[in-house]
C-alpha cells in the first residue's frame, strides 16, 4: 500500500502522476521536478506519484487549490484535441479502464465523501504521449507539450498566491509551505 500524499501545512498542491519509467506517461513526474527547478518547491506542495489512490483523498481534503498533471492517450478516432490542457475539474466518481487506478475527480469525489471536504478549486493538466515503451526521456512533442503546459501551471499558481501580482516570477512569490515528493 501507498503512503498518503503529504502535502504538510500547505494549501495549494500539484500532483503529477504517471509510471515515471515509461517515457511520455512520466510527463507528470517531469512537471513536478521542473516547478521544483523553477523555485516552486517550498512555495507549494510538489507531489509525483505512479497512480492516484483512495489513501490521497486525506491529503486533497486538506488542500484549498491543486493542480494535477498526466500524460493521455488521445483516442485516435475521437475529436481533435490539443498537445496540452489545462481545465477546472470538478468532484464526480468515474470508472477507469486500466491505466491510473482512480482518476482527479474521484480522488475529489472521495474527499468530499469521507472527509466532507475537497478544494475549492481543483484543475487538470495533460499533454498528449506519444511514447509509452520503457525509458525515462519525453518525447521531443510531449516534451514541448509539457513546457507550455508548465508555464501556465506556473501562471496559475502565480495567481493563486497572490492574486493582485497576476502572471509573477516564483522568486517573487513568498514561501508558503514545504514541499513533500
Amino acid at each position: 500500500m501507498a503512503e498518503p500524499l503529504s502535502a504538510a501545512a500547505c494549501r495549494i498542491a500539484v500532483v503529477g502522476f504517471g509510471h515515471p519509467d515509461r517515457c511520455d506517461d512520466r510527463l507528470g513526474w517531469h512537471a513536478v521536478e521542473q516547478l521544483a527547478r523553477r523555485g516552486w518547491e517550498g512555495k507549494v506542495a510538489l507531489i509525483a506519484r505512479h497512480q492516484l489512490e483512495i489513501e490521497d483523498a486525506e491529503t486533497v481534503a486538506g488542500l484549498d487549490r491543486v493542480v494535477f498533471v498526466d500524460a493521455r492517450v488521445d483516442d485516435p478516432n475521437g475529436p481533435p484535441r490539443r498537445d496540452w490542457e489545462l481545465a477546472p475539474i470538478a468532484a464526480r466518481v468515474e470508472s477507469t479502464a486500466i491505466s491510473h487506478c482512480l482518476t482527479p475527480a474521484t480522488v475529489l469525489a472521495l474527499a468530499e465523501a469521507l472527509y466532507g471536504r475537497a478544494p475549492a478549486e481543483a484543475w487538470l493538466g495533460t499533454a498528449r504521449a506519444y511514447r509509452l515503451d520503457f525509458g525515462r526521456e519525453l518525447s521531443a512533442p510531449a516534451l514541448a507539450a509539457a513546457e507550455s503546459l508548465i508555464g501556465e501551471i506556473e501562471a496559475l499558481l502565480g495567481r493563486w498566491l497572490d492574486p493582485s501580482a497576476g502572471e509573477r516570477a516564483p522568486a517573487q512569490v513568498p514561501s508558503r509551505c514545504t514541499s513533500s515528493r
